[in-house]
C-alpha cells in the first residue's frame, strides 16, 4: 500500500515538473523577468514613510507619458473581469514552441496547451484535466490528471493564462523606482487580433542594483534574473479595453552567450470578449506512467537528433531521415517538413521494412514505390495498382523481363550441373555403396559448413540476378 502511494506520489511529482518544464522552459527569460521580483516589506521604514514615498513615486509616474499609459494599462487587466475568448502562439528563436488556446466565462475555465518541441498538450476546464504526449506525427496517448495534482497545475497555469496577480502593479512601481523599467519610445496605436492596442516599448535592467533595492524586489545577487539574463527588450501591445497585453515580444542575453540575443514571442490572433465557444478535451487512453514513458522516449530522440545536428552539421531532416533508418522507425519519417524528403525517407523505409502497405504514405511517389517494391519482389501484382498508365506499363515489363532472364539463368544453372555431373549407374552406385560398410555418416559439423556454402552461393546468384535485374529494368524504362 505505501509503494502504491510512493508511486503516485512520483508520478505527481514528474507530472508537475513536466508541466512546469513546458511552461518555463520555453519562455526562459520572459518568466524571469516579469515574475522573479516579489514584493518584501523593508521593515527599517514606517509605515508613513512608505507611504510618502508611493506618493512621491506615482506623481513621477503620473509626469512621465509612457509610464502613465503603461500603468494604466495594468490596471485595467487587474480589474479585467469580462468573458472572453482568445488563442495565441509562442515564437521562441523564431521556432513555433506553443499554442495556447484559453477561455474564461464567469466561473467557467477553460484552458488548451499544444507544446510544439516536446510534442505535448494539457486540455482542461473546471471538471478535468488530460495530460496528451504525441508520439511521432500519427498517434496520441492521453491520461486524466487525478483532482489532486489537477488543483496543482491548474493553478499556475491559471496565473499566467486567465488571470494577473494583485501585486502586478506594485511590483513594477518598485521596478520602476530602481531604474530597472526604463521607456523607449513614444507608444504608437496599432492592431493586433483585429483590436486596437497600444504599442510599448521598454528596457529591463537588473545590473547594479544595491542591496537595499534588492531586498525591497525580494532578489538576490544569485537569482538568474541578476546573475544569468541580461540586456532585456521588450515590446508590449495592451489592449485599450481590457489592458491585456495582445503582444509581448522579449530579447535578451544571457551570460552564457552574450554575442546572441535571443527572441521570445507570444501573440494573440484572437482575441474575444463576451463569447462562447465549446471545445472538446480528449479521452484517456493510457495511464499517466505510459505517457511520461512515451515522453522520455521523444526526449531521447529528440537528443539525439540534436546532438546530430551539432555536431555533425546536417539539417533537421536529414538528421530525422538518418535516426529513421537506423532505428526502422517510420514514424521518425513523419516528422520531417519538408513534403519530398519526408517521401523519400518513407520509400526507403519500404525496402528496409519490406512493407508494400507504407507506399500509401510516399504521396506523389507512391507509384515509383509501387514500381520499386514489385520489382524488388519480382511480384507483377504490384504493377496493377499502380495509377499512372505508362509507369504501370513500364512496370510490368520490366518484372516480365527481369523473370524471363531468371528462368533463363535458372535453365543455364541446370544444364551446367547436368554437364558437370559424371552419370553413375544407379546399380553400380548401390553395390559401391552396400560394399562401402565404413561409409561414415555426415556429422552436425559437416552438415552446418555444407549449409553455409549453400548459403553463400544462393547470396552470391540472388546479388548477381539483382545487378543483371538492374540493367534490365533501365533499358526497359529507356526504351
Amino acid at each position: 500500500m505505501q509503494e502504491n502511494k510512493k508511486e503516485k506520489k512520483d508520478t505527481s511529482i514528474m507530472l508537475i515538473a513536466v508541466v512546469a518544464l513546458i511552461v518555463m522552459m520555453i519562455v526562459g527569460g520572459y518568466y524571469w523577468y516579469i515574475y522573479a521580483p516579489q514584493q518584501l516589506n523593508n521593515p527599517k521604514k514606517t509605515e508613513q514613510q512608505k507611504e510618502l514615498e508611493l506618493q512621491l513615486l506615482r506623481e513621477k509616474i503620473n509626469n512621465d507619458t509612457e509610464a502613465k499609459m503603461f500603468f494604466e494599462a495594468i490596471d485595467k487587466r487587474k480589474n479585467f473581469n469580462l468573458d472572453y475568448y482568445g488563442s495565441y502562439q509562442e515564437i521562441f528563436a523564431d521556432m513555433k514552441t506553443q499554442k495556447v488556446v484559453v477561455q474564461r466565462i464567469g466561473e467557467k475555465r477553460y484552458v488548451s496547451m499544444q507544446n510544439y518541441v516536446y510534442g505535448q498538450e494539457i486540455y482542461y476546464d473546471e471538471n478535468e484535466m488530460q495530460f496528451c504526449q504525441t508520439e511521432y506525427a500519427d498517434s496520441q496517448v492521453c491520461a486524466k490528471v487525478e483532482s489532486e495534482q489537477k488543483k496543482e497545475i491548474e493553478k499556475g497555469l491559471n496565473e499566467i493564462f486567465l488571470s494577473y496577480k494583485d501585486t502586478e502593479r506594485e511590483t513594477n512601481e518598485k521596478m520602476y523606482k530602481y531604474g530597472i523599467l526604463k521607456f523607449e519610445k513614444t507608444p504608437t496605436r496599432t492592431q493586433i487580433a483585429s483590436r486596437n492596442c497600444n504599442m510599448m516599448e521598454y528596457r529591463l535592467n537588473y545590473s547594479n542594483l544595491s542591496d537595499d533595492a534588492l531586498l525591497e524586489l525580494g532578489l538576490n545577487r544569485t537569482d538568474p534574473v541578476v546573475s544569468v539574463f541580461k540586456d532585456f527588450e521588450v515590446k508590449e501591445c495592451f489592449d485599450v479595453e481590457t489592458g491585456v497585453s495582445l503582444l509581448t515580444q522579449l530579447k535578451y542575453r544571457t551570460v552564457f552567450g552574450e554575442e546572441q540575443m535571443q527572441e521570445y514571442k507570444l501573440e494573440y490572433n484572437i482575441f474575444e470578449t463576451q463569447t462562447d465557444q465549446e471545445f472538446d478535451i480528449p479521452d484517456s487512453n493510457a495511464t499517466l506512467e505510459q505517457v511520461e514513458q512515451i515522453g522520455l522516449q521523444m526526449e531521447e530522440l529528440k537528443t539525439r537528433i540534436d546532438k546530430c545536428v551539432d555536431e555533425e552539421q546536417k539539417t533537421l531532416g536529414d538528421c530525422l531521415s538518418l535516426d529513421a533508418i537506423n532505428n526502422e522507425q517510420i514514424r521518425t519519417c513523419s516528422l520531417i517538413e519538408d513534403e519530398e524528403k519526408r517521401q523519400t525517407c518513407t520509400m526507403r523505409l519500404v525496402v528496409i521494412l519490406n512493407r508494400a502497405d507504407l507506399c500509401e504514405k510516399t504521396g506523389e511517389q507512391k507509384d515509383e514505390c509501387y514500381l520499386n517494391y514489385a520489382y524488388m519482389n519480382k511480384d507483377i501484382s504490384y504493377c496493377t495498382v499502380i495509377t499512372d498508365t505508362q509507369k504501370r506499363e513500364q512496370c510490368k515489363n520490366a518484372i516480365e523481363s527481369l523473370n524471363q532472364t531468371t528462368d533463363i539463368k535458372e535453365y543455364a544453372n541446370d544444364e551446367n550441373k547436368n554437364s558437370e555431373t559424371p552419370q553413375i549407374d544407379t546399380q553400380i552406385k548401390e553395390e559401391q555403396i552396400d560394399e562401402n560398410q565404413t561409409l561414415r555418416q555426415p556429422n552436425e559439423k559437416d552438415v552446418n559448413a555444407t549449409q553455409d556454402d549453400a548459403k553463400t552461393t544462393n547470396e552470391q546468384e540472388d546479388e548477381n540476378e539483382i545487378l543483371d535485374g538492374d540493367e534490365t529494368l533501365n533499358q526497359s524504362l529507356i526504351q
